[in-house]
């Protein structure tokens, strides 16, 4: 079940140690929630912001984004695209930087049910769109994105 309104924030660091070198960073994330007037729908402002220390030369004193962040088939959450490092888009980890900032407007619609879709050994009751737009600062450099993520509920047997 995912939330439709309300905050959430975190502040997270971690640690990359290379042998002679150790490179931390930290990071925090705020993000919004609005109930829409439409029934069962949201609008979701998430926004991040990072550094990174050490050696600008060297990438593991850097953040990295780009993609989705899903596999095709995995057990991970299927909303990855709000995570932090996430960038829909660009290609994964294409854009790095030591500091980052970044903002992300979502729009959960409301989920179409249906009775049931597809055969009897595959089928699925729901259908949600979500969409959603993004801008990330990193190094100084600017870059936006848009994108949809459509999810399927199959019901457990």
């Amino acid at each position: 079940m995912e939330d439709e309104k309300g905050n959430a924030w975190a502040v997270s660091t971690r640690l990359n140690y290379t042998g002679p070198s150790a490179f931390p960073r930290i990071w925090a994330s705020y993000d919004r929630g609005f109930l829409t007037p439409l029934r069962n729908s949201s609008l979701w402002i998430r926004s991040s912001a990072g550094r990174a220390f050490g050696n600008s030369a060297d990438p593991f004193s850097n953040f990295y984004f780009g993609g989705f962040g899903n596999n095709w088939v995995d057990k991970g959450d299927f909303s990855r695209y709000r995570e932090y490092y996430s960038f829909p888009g660009t290609r994964i980890n294409a854009i790095g930087g030591r500091d980052f900032a970044k903002t992300m407007l979502e729009w959960n619609l409301p989920p179409v049910r249906f009775r049931a879709a597809g055969g009897t050994a595959l089928y699925f009751n729901w259908a949600r769109l979500s969409l959603f737009s993004g801008a990330l600062a990193a190094n100084r450099e600017g870059y936006a994105d848009a994108g949809a993520q459509l999810d399927l509920h199959f019901p457990r047997a």
